[in-house]
């Protein structure tokens, strides 16, 4: 029985990637973005986020751009053993960042995983709402599988 849900999520993965031999459009436009910061923008940046004096808000900032179910007041701590917690009092899902967030904003069709291999020439697109399908039917078969 375990076997036979193993090959059907198998077919559910091996089917919701699209093979082609040529180059994807998504390839196309990410290969003609530029997405370039001045090199001061860039150190102004970096001094920032290791000064001690502003790291914290830093960082606090930057946590702002993720959904948290708790969100962090602390962004950093050190413990006296010297190891360190980042956002030791929040809480987040990245799945649900990742993935399911996503899809809420409007990006479900975009494409989540591009692959390209320059040994083979095939190129796989995976977007968001079929890594949700394939992620929901691994999900039921490990939850059948308990039962």
């Amino acid at each position: 029985m375990l076997g036979a849900r193993l090959h059907r999520l198998h077919t559910i993965v091996r089917t919701s990637v699209r093979l082609s031999s040529s180059t994807s459009s998504s390839r196309r436009l990410l290969s003609t973005q530029s997405f370039r910061v001045s090199k001061d923008f860039y150190n102004e940046r970096q001094q920032t986020s290791l000064s001690p004096s502003t790291q914290g808000d830093f960082w606090l900032d930057i946590a702002k751009t993720i959904h948290w179910d708790t969100p962090p007041s602390t962004a950093l701590n050190v413990t006296d053993e010297g190891i360190h917690e980042w956002f030791p009092d929040g809480t987040t899902n990245l799945s649900y960042n990742a993935l399911d967030l996503q899809i809420e904003n409007g990006r479900g069709d975009q494409v989540a995983i591009a692959y390209y291999s320059a040994v083979g020439g095939l190129s796989r697109d995976i977007t968001y709402k079929e890594l949700q399908e394939v992620r929901d039917e691994g999900r039921n078969l490990l939850l059948s599988s308990h039962n």
